[in-house]
């Protein structure tokens, strides 16, 4: 059925005279979710063209599924079929096996960024490290005043990585503030605000606001709405192009790890079973309709 008024004229019918706004969803920032929506007269670009809302690439390809290590179920997770890994910094048994099996690594980092501690992540397939000094001040474990001198020495690390285009060193996380209670529109702006903090202080200290696109990379948590998380996860991609697009780089297209939502209204879901199951697959989704790459436990990165 082609013809919304139709639609609309069917659907009025099956509903026996209750109202239509029943089938529509308020999100907590007071926007309307529709039940339907159709091909619009002009649709975004396609996929690797500016302002890239529909993916970094114009190429077909997977996004990665990216498995938080476990000890105990690295050899599962990889036998299942995880592209990376997603481990903290130090841990050499998880990096190991993401080396031995040519995946690619997502590291939380932290701490002063010393390019000797991470030589051997220059031979994963890829590798985000999650060196985040604004996040770190949020959290309580970075004094404030000490925030200068760790952007300082987060741009020097940029710069060393510069030829190693399969690494991101500046991570960009709302996964804070989103278990927080953050709403998805207070989740874009926080994202945008650190974004043009470390834009800022990477050209500041001699790293090319180009290079600055190269090397950062946002963290972004997802729920069951596909909707809603669609139209977030867009919504962030045409705002963090014109940012980059406003510092004078065209081609900055985001690339996202999208992090399974720990909110209790969610987790209490994703236990184990069926539910957690179909959970999952609705929010995968949301990630894959809006061009995302990694997926947490599940996590997804593109």
């Amino acid at each position: 059925m082609t013809d919304i008024n139709a639609w609309r004229a069917r659907v009025e019918k099956e509903l026996a005279g209750s109202s239509f706004d029943k089938l529509v969803t308020k999100t907590p920032e007071g926007l309307a979710i529709q039940p339907l929506y159709t091909e619009r007269v002009v649709d975004p670009p396609p996929p690797g063209s500016a302002p890239f809302v529909r993916g970094a690439s114009a190429t077909a390809a997977p996004f990665a599924i990216c498995m938080r290590a476990a000890p105990d179920a690295i050899e599962d997770d990889l036998a299942g079929g995880a592209d990376a890994l997603w481990l903290k910094h130090g841990d050499r048994a998880a990096l190991d096996a993401v080396l031995g099996h040519g995946l690619g690594v997502v590291i939380d980092a932290g701490g002063t960024p010393k390019i000797d501690h991470f030589e051997a992540v220059m031979h994963a397939r890829f590798a985000w490290l999650g060196f985040d000094p604004i996040d770190e001040v949020w959290r309580g474990e970075l004094e404030p005043s000490a925030l200068p001198q760790r952007l300082s020495e987060l741009a020097s690390f940029a710069s060393q990585l510069q030829q190693q285009r399969q690494v991101r060193s500046v991570r960009v996380s709302s996964l804070g503030y989103h278990g927080a209670g953050a709403d998805a529109a207070d989740e874009i702006a926080l994202v945008l605000a650190t974004a043009a903090a470390y834009l800022r202080a990477l050209v500041e200290h001699g790293v090319s606001a180009s290079q600055a696109a190269r090397t950062m990379w946002a963290q972004v948590a997802v729920g069951r709405d596909t909707f809603g998380e669609l139209c977030k996860l867009r919504a962030l991609r045409l705002a963090w192009w014109k940012l980059f697009a406003a510092a004078g780089v065209a081609d900055a297209a985001l690339e996202i790890h999208a992090v399974c939502s720990p909110r209790k209204a969610w987790s209490a879901v994703v236990g184990m079973g069926r539910g957690a199951a179909s959970s999952r697959i609705i929010s995968t989704l949301g990630l894959l309709f809006s061009g995302s790459t990694p997926l947490h436990n599940i996590s997804t990165l593109r």
